[in-house]
């Protein structure tokens, strides 16, 4: 009876162990994203490291001169539908800026353009940090069955961009 029990103890603390490893083993795929520089026309690649699942991504690049810069991005499950308006306060004002040909207004409190996204559309946001102390900020939209996606950029030092993925 007693070397029931153990077996019995022993093989629940395997599967337990065994499921748990199995939770915490997330699957990474790698991304790459153009970047184009809407002021300069250069071009130039970063790599973003997806886990799976959870909207969330580590991003890393070199500038087209030569600035290392890293930071991680965020996808939105639920996304957007209709037209918007960006706000400080949501996503979207740098997206309805890029969206409107960088026209019109833009501050850190709002965009005057508006934009349209469909229900299959999911947005997401991305901050990256440079060593030369500059910081990209940029918001995209992805198609949740495709994968693939565009949008727009803006930087500390006023350098717009367009991104591909």
């Amino acid at each position: 009876m007693k070397t029931h029990r153990i077996v019995t103890v022993a093989m629940v603390l395997a599967s337990i162990l065994s499921i748990s490893s199995c939770v915490t083993a997330q699957k990474e795929v790698t991304i790459f994203v153009k970047f184009y520089n809407l002021d300069t026309g250069s071009v130039f690649q970063a790599s973003s490291k997806e886990y799976v699942g959870t909207g969330y991504s580590e991003m890393s690049m070199i500038t087209d001169k030569g600035v290392r810069c890293s930071g991680e991005s965020s996808t939105q499950a639920g996304g957007y539908s209709g037209t918007s308006v960006g706000t400080s306060r949501g996503w979207g004002s740098i997206y309805g800026w890029g969206a409107g040909g960088f026209t019109g207004v833009r501050s850190s409190a709002r965009s005057t353009e508006s934009y349209s996204l469909s229900p299959n559309d999911q947005v997401g946001s991305v901050v990256l940090s440079c060593d030369d102390k500059n910081i990209i900020q940029c918001e995209y939209v992805v198609n949740k069955h495709y994968g693939h996606g565009t949008g727009y950029c803006t930087d500390s030092k006023n350098v717009r961009y367009r991104i591909t993925f």
